[in-house]
């Protein structure tokens, strides 16, 4: 996930048409699309770490 994060930092364009909906991320469900999507809406790489923890922990 970290790849895919890095990926939208650098193609903002990506980041706002998955935003909108118009496009998805293959293998990525809608919690951890809901999870990058926070990450980058706080500015907080921190915020998807712990809830990617508590999301494999459940």
């Amino acid at each position: 996930m970290l790849e895919i994060t890095q990926y939208l930092q650098k193609n903002r364009n990506i980041l706002d048409l998955l935003k909108e909906n118009k496009i998805s991320l293959l293998n990525i469900n809608e919690f951890e699309k809901k999870l990058i999507l926070e990450s980058f809406e706080q500015g907080e790489k921190k915020v998807l770490k712990n809830a990617l923890s508590a999301y494999w922990r459940a």
